[in-house]
């Protein structure tokens, strides 16, 4: 029953919100894009950003919960610098060692609650084994697998001309203004809607 309420409130949502959705005030249209093979919603992120810390408590999860089975949702974390490009390999890993989510709670809780901010390498290979990945696993940041990964976000990165974080892109087509966004079911509505367009 409460599944159904649920439910039945997001379609009430959806349909209030959608006819007040603008292009160039709510989303804009990628000038390079990149069009999905099924319905995607794409975060990118930084671990060291304030904002993508709050979103990963409280906007990633409700997006996460409230989109069908038959969209996908992705996360690319941005790499300006070596050190980023490390945590950017270790989040890959992460997923595929299949723990992305409590690794990634668990590095972002180290570097905004605890202050940790690593500064070499070899302090994101500290931190990534405090947050559960065993070192000998850590050895597969630097395999062809997870380095082909990491350059493929840096090419989406700049072809998606990500200069700031969160940012939510959808179908690889749409990039969403999160300022003009005034509460979270308007946000999931909006995403809903542009994965439909």
């Amino acid at each position: 029953m409460k599944k159904l309420i649920l439910a039945l409130t997001a379609i009430i949502s959806f349909s209030s919100f959608a006819d007040s959705f603008k292009q160039g005030t709510h989303y804009t249209k990628l000038e390079n894009p990149a069009p999905t093979a099924q319905p995607t919603v794409t975060e990118y992120f930084s671990f060291y950003c304030s904002h993508c810390y709050r979103c990963s408590k409280t906007i990633v999860p409700n997006i996460k919960q409230a989109l069908p089975s038959s969209i996908s949702f992705r996360q690319v974390h941005t790499f300006p610098n070596p050190v980023t490009e490390q945590l950017s390999k270790t989040f890959v890993l992460s997923e595929q060692l299949g723990k992305a989510p409590q690794i990634e709670a668990a590095i972002f809780d180290a570097i905004h609650k605890q202050k940790y901010r690593p500064k070499t390498k070899e302090e994101v290979k500290k931190l990534a084994i405090n947050s559960r990945i065993k070192a000998e696993s850590y050895s597969q940041t630097d395999s062809f697998m997870v380095a082909t990964r990491v350059k493929k976000h840096g090419r989406e990165l700049k072809q998606f001309d990500i200069q700031v974080i969160p940012t939510l892109v959808i179908n690889g087509q749409y990039k969403i203004n999160l300022q003009s966004v005034k509460s979270d079911q308007e946000l999931l509505a909006l995403v809903k809607y542009l994965t439909t367009i």
